[in-house]
């Protein structure tokens, strides 16, 4: 079975063989015009045209929004207030955020809704703080996404250490320079780690 990043590929293929497919019907009606074919004719190779640029626009959108990441942004509830500057930050790059807060409605199984919200995810940033040894929530969330094989990015926002649970991961440390750090994040992000397909 084909993995979703090879169909997206063969999208882009296609997509770029429709436009390239419309340029030259257009190009093949210019020179119809020029040797005085019929109207009839004409307007058969421009709706062939209009038509290989609708297909060719419907293709580059799927493409668009399949290549958009989305990310599980885990946080304790104190440090809600950074966690919503950054889920901001990353917005504007166009990667998708799934809030642990807002995700989860109230009355609904916690457990469950982590392991569904953690499928619909390409990564997972987990902000680290003194706040996190507090948070038996977070321990949770870092096992699940290593049964399901994501890539966790520990996003150190203080002094603390690494859990133990993320003692051999590679993180980013965000305590003496914020934007630089968020920067980091921003391009870690936006590019595919085939080792987590």
């Amino acid at each position: 079975m084909k993995s979703n990043k090879t169909y997206t590929r063969i999208e882009l293929y296609l997509s770029t063989a429709v436009l390239l497919l419309s340029m030259s019907a257009i190009m093949i009606l210019y020179l119809m015009a020029d040797k005085g074919n019929s109207i009839s004719e004409l307007f058969v190779g421009l709706l062939g045209a209009f038509s290989g640029g609708i297909v060719w626009y419907i293709f580059a959108q799927v493409f668009i929004k399949k290549t958009k990441r989305k990310i599980f942004l885990a946080y304790s509830y104190n440090d809600k207030t950074f966690a919503q500057l950054l889920e901001e930050d990353l917005l504007k790059s166009s990667i998708k955020v799934f809030d642990q807060e807002k995700g989860i409605e109230v009355g609904i199984d916690f457990s469950e809704s982590i392991k569904v919200a953690l499928k619909e995810v390409d990564d997972v940033v987990v902000i680290i703080s003194k706040d996190f040894y507090k948070s038996g929530n977070l321990e949770y969330i870092i096992s699940v996404s290593k049964s399901q094989n994501k890539r966790i990015i520990p996003f150190i926002i203080d002094n603390s250490k690494l859990p133990q649970s993320l003692y051999k991961i590679k993180y980013i440390d965000s305590s003496k320079e914020s934007k630089r750090a968020k920067e980091d994040l921003t391009h870690e992000l936006l590019v595919p780690v085939h080792a987590y397909s």
